[in-house]
């Protein structure tokens, strides 16, 4: 299956979590990929690549504002994985859990961590209490046709909604005195969101600043990150160069073939962190909207049912019909039966 690189926007998370750190290290060791084969293990995946952002300061210096940096490009992956939580809990084979990637390549991380603030949120495609699936099956019958931007599975109208109002959290997201800042994102489902039947959650992740050692313990919390040294070299495993990208686990967990077929829908607000002597209004935040459906299946992973088996065991049956008589409905039958006239008369030359 051919990989899929697709243009978007977007990035990874702010959280404001620490860790201790044990001091004395003497028998410190290098990391390597085999110590983190277990976490990085997984059985589909899908990169996008996406503009990178950078921050500028506006007029007085006192107004900033987030913008698309041209000059270099990050990427947004998920990878599905079995369930892990470092060993501390037993997962059904049928259980996955993503993992979501920000890369951000060449841009200055260490200028840029310090200055702008990530929130991400996701809608899970399940409900792990119920089982259900949390989208409707019209929607999930579009995610196929969506080319990551999720403006076919969800329409432009509620992908703009979803945009307009995460970027009024990220005001929040600073304004308020809440610990850790992510948590004042108000999460809702806008009314131009017809077949959203779940809300986001918003995760609390690391610092976009924050050290190796932090950012590798919120997607392996097995790693006795204690017993390497503090300016550990973090390697590059694969496809996923540890040491420039963020990763995040959603430990939630996704029936195996729901997690295969269906997109994640990411949603990432950013906002700036530097000071600015007039509030929240001289801030200007930024928020995307992404989905993120696997493509890439490993070698040796087993192939998943396909969506109409999945949706017809938890909608029930369905008989099969094109795309344009799912959007056109009954009333559009007289059209398309206009259309396949004109179609056999041109052919004709009638």
């Amino acid at each position: 299956m051919s990989t899929l690189i697709k243009h978007s926007l977007l990035a990874s998370v702010l959280a404001t979590t620490s860790f201790a750190q044990n001091t004395s290290k003497p028998e410190s060791q290098s990391l390597t990929c085999d110590d983190l084969s277990e976490s990085l293990a997984y059985n589909a995946s899908i990169i996008q690549n996406t503009t990178a952002l950078n921050l500028v300061w506006l007029g007085d210096e006192e107004r900033v504002a987030i913008t698309e940096d041209d000059q270099t490009t990050w990427t947004i992956s998920s990878y599905i994985g079995p369930g892990y939580d470092g060993g501390m809990a037993k997962y059904d084979e049928n259980e996955t859990q993503a993992v979501l990637w920000l890369d951000t390549g060449d841009s200055n991380m260490e200028r840029l961590g310090d200055i702008i603030g990530l929130c991400h949120s996701f809608v899970p495609l399940q409900n792990r209490t119920t089982g259900d699936l949390t989208w409707s099956r019209e929607v999930l019958e579009r995610a196929s046709e969506d080319d990551g931007d999720c403006k076919t599975m969800l329409g432009t109208e509620c992908v703009e909604a979803l945009e307009s109002w995460y970027r009024r959290q990220g005001q929040a997201a600073w304004n308020d005195d809440q610990y850790p800042p992510c948590s004042a994102i108000q999460n809702t489902i806008p009314s131009e969101c017809e077949g959203m039947l779940s809300e986001a959650v918003t995760m609390d992740v690391v610092r976009l600043n924050t050290s190796a050692e932090d950012r590798i313990w919120k997607w392996d919390q097995g790693i006795n990150i204690t017993s390497f040294s503090d300016d550990v070299t973090v390697p590059t495993c694969g496809d996923r160069n540890l040491s420039s990208s963020w990763g995040n686990r959603i430990y939630q967990t996704i029936d195996y073939d729901v997690a295969l077929n269906f997109p994640i829908v990411d949603i990432m607000t950013f906002y700036p962190t530097v000071s600015s002597t007039r509030g929240g209004s001289s801030r200007e935040t930024h928020a995307k909207v992404v989905c993120l459906k696997p493509e890439n299946i490993q070698e040796g992973s087993r192939a998943p049912r396909s969506v109409k088996e999945v949706l017809d065991e938890h909608y029930g049956p369905h008989d099969d019909e094109s795309g344009a008589e799912r959007v056109l409905g009954r009333g559009g039958e007289a059209v398309l039966a206009l259309a396949s006239s004109i179609g056999v008369g041109l052919w004709l030359q009638l």
